[in-house]
């Protein structure tokens, strides 16, 4: 019987979940899919579906398609295949894994999604509008600066 370890509304998250997103990092980075996971491994794979699982909601609210994200996929197919000692040691890392190609790029296809999603939501909300700077510069800084010099000999 396989153990609920989280939930996210009426989703479960069990621990081989868990244990597959620890395996697939592993396979991400090009590293034996064979390493025992530690307690705090499990744990930070476990944070990782969730948060994935929570953009996967966003992407779905925001009308992010994953099929605009098809060639990125492949591009980093490539880049883990890269990794790896030749074909033969990729195509053995998946078969360990127990996934196909075409499994393994609608995952990263979906993790390009959840990239996109933070992408969308916290780049505009890092760009500094030139009129801020010159309201802030004014109301602030300038007078800051002044009271700041008054008292220096």
């Amino acid at each position: 019987m396989d153990r609920v370890v989280a939930s996210i509304g009426t989703a479960a998250i069990t621990q081989s979940d868990i244990e597959h997103e620890y395996r697939f990092g592993l396979f991400l980075n090009g590293q034996p899919l064979d390493h025992a996971p530690d307690p705090a491994a499990l744990d930070e794979a476990r944070d990782r579906l969730i948060h994935q699982w929570l953009l996967e909601e966003e992407a779905e609210a925001e009308g992010i398609v994953l099929a605009d994200l098809t060639e990125r996929a492949e591009a980093v197919l490539e880049e883990i295949r890269n990794q790896y000692d030749g074909e033969e040691a990729f195509q053995s890392s998946l078969h360990r894994l127990g996934m196909n190609r075409e499994e393994v790029l609608a995952r990263l296809a979906a993790q390009e999604r959840a990239l996109q999603v933070v992408e969308q939501r916290l780049r505009p909300a890092a760009w500094v509008e030139p009129a801020e700077v010159e309201a802030y510069y004014h109301a602030s800084f300038v007078p800051e600066f002044a009271s700041r010099s008054e008292g220096e000999p």
